[in-house]
């Protein structure tokens, strides 16, 4: 299910979308092992403790607007940092990246993120986030001199022309085309709202995508949970339709860089891509 965009150009210069280079690390050190399927819930159950120690928290931060609705600028996105892409890789949970939207200042960063990261004495503290069946965790600020490779901003944020999907990208509408009726119409059409979604966040127009239930990193899931393990669907309001969701490969004409999170789903760690080294 290849799709080929345009012929690549050699345009020199580096892009990248609306998520700020300098992601904040933090590393779960305690609490029971978890997979990259428990994205969704990981990263609500972190979303709701930044906003009950982060108080007051501005739109950038929350998502939301002062009025409660949800908000149309870039905004803060939580993305897991799992083990994948190594030949004994299984995809497990070891620590959870912060990714802030471009333009905003360090002292604003701090400022608003203090009451997770400082204690009243400006000492740093640990981050307890409970979520419900799966657990209660312990995280803390990642300050190792050389941390593993999963937990190092370089492996998120590395330039690269392709990218691979470690969480399912979440498509921001419904195909037209039935997959069952007509794979190749609908490969086509899901090529095509991912490249919408990439050109969105001032990214360049991919040149090739690819699109598949498995993921091209060893580890990670299936893009849906069927009778193997695989990512739950992204919840919905009730009385919508499910959206779909698939990995992807995607190429670009020029390096790109990182974090890179795509479709409907960015902002709670669905639609997390890598950069990808080997041949396809």
């Amino acid at each position: 299910g290849y799709v080929l965009i345009q012929e690549t150009s050699d345009e020199e210069g580096c892009a990248s979308g609306v998520f700020d280079r300098n992601i904040l690390v933090l590393t779960l050190f305690e609490g029971p092992v978890i997979g990259l399927e428990t994205t969704w819930r990981m990263m609500t159950a972190l979303h709701k403790t930044i906003l009950s120690q982060c108080d007051p928290s501005p739109e950038w931060l929350s998502g939301h607007t002062d009025d409660g609705k949800p908000s149309e600028m870039p905004h803060l996105a939580l993305f897991p940092m799992a083990y994948v892409g190594s030949e004994h890789a299984d995809g497990h949970l070891m620590g959870i990246g912060l990714a802030l939207p471009k333009g905003i200042s360090v002292r604003e960063r701090g400022r608003a993120l203090q009451g997770l990261l400082y204690d009243g004495k400006g000492d740093s503290k640990d981050i307890r986030l409970k979520c419900g069946s799966l657990g209660d965790w312990t995280l803390a600020r990642e300050t190792r001199p050389t941390p593993p490779l999963t937990l190092q901003e370089r492996t998120w944020i590395e330039k690269s022309a392709i990218w691979a999907t470690v969480t399912p990208i979440v498509l921001d509408r419904h195909p037209k085309t039935e997959r069952s009726q007509d794979r190749a119409g609908w490969t086509a059409e899901v090529a095509t709202i991912i490249a919408e979604s990439c050109t969105r966040q001032g990214l360049p127009e991919p040149v090739a995508i690819d699109v598949d239930k498995t993921s091209w990193h060893r580890g990670a899931p299936r893009a849906v949970a069927g009778k193997s393990a695989g990512y739950p669907l992204m919840p919905v309001k009730s009385g919508k339709n499910a959206r779909q969701q698939v990995h992807a490969w995607i190429q670009f004409s020029k390096p790109v860089e990182g974090p890179l999170l795509l479709g409907a789903g960015r902002y709670r760690g669905y639609g997390l891509c890598r950069p990808w080294r080997e041949r396809r």
